[in-house]
């Protein structure tokens, strides 16, 4: 009985500590196989890269790019808890923005997605966006000629050159934007000097191509 005893302890301290670490590191129980009795039995867990997408934004106007993949990407999901007032979406085709209102009757669009950058707009003070899900992988983004908002979707930053070498013969300008300022900064492969040359974890951007369309090639590896 004693014996008996100490292996449910045992077990129980493992299982503990189990737990502890998919806590403190993000990580999410994909399966749980093989249990059989207390003393005897076998946990099998396997475990998914997992990220906690934290993106700090100021009042009024932020540019953003969610950086894990949320199951659920709604925005009233996303931003739930958040007082903001609108969300915009950059429709490539018209070249103009698409505006979303939780006020609004219809709106034209109500998901984010992992391709998109995103306006939001902060009614009264400064908030915390927090996205939970598995992280992204190797990613390709379609780009038209002219204008367009591709995300910028992983949890760690990199060189304007690493995320554009893919688009870099067609890849006239970037823009990012400036929350202090509330204006645009533009970056420019060609220019002397620029005033950003990285992009950031949750930052969104804006780039302009030149050819009639083109692959932006996200190869985690490279970047």
């Amino acid at each position: 009985m004693v014996k008996n005893i100490n292996k449910i302890i045992i077990i129980s301290i493992i299982v503990l500590v189990s737990v502890i670490f998919i806590q403190s590191y993000g990580a999410r129980v994909y399966q749980l196989a093989g249990a059989g009795t207390a003393a005897t039995g076998t946990v099998g867990i396997q475990i998914l890269p997992y990220s906690i997408c934290q993106v700090d934004m100021d009042q009024y106007w932020n540019f953003i790019s969610l950086c894990s993949n949320a199951s659920n990407k709604s925005i009233s999901s996303i931003l739930s808890g958040i007082n903001y007032r609108y969300v915009m979406q950059w429709n490539r085709t018209s070249q103009e923005w698409s505006i979303y209102s939780p006020k609004a009757a219809s709106n034209p669009f109500d998901k984010f997605t992992a391709n998109n950058s995103y306006f939001i707009y902060l009614k009264d003070s400064n908030d915390t966006l927090l996205c939970t899900g598995d992280l992204l992988n190797d990613t390709n983004i379609s780009l038209t000629q002219y204008w367009n908002a591709p995300s910028w979707p992983y949890n760690f930053s990199t060189s304007i050159d690493n995320q554009s070498a893919s688009v870099n013969t067609t890849f006239r300008y970037e823009m990012k934007w400036n929350t202090s300022a509330q204006e645009w900064n533009i970056y420019s492969p060609k220019a002397a000097s620029n005033p950003f040359n990285s992009i950031f974890i949750g930052e969104g951007k804006i780039m302009y191509i030149s050819n009639a369309t083109a692959l932006l090639v996200y190869n985690t590896s490279k970047l």
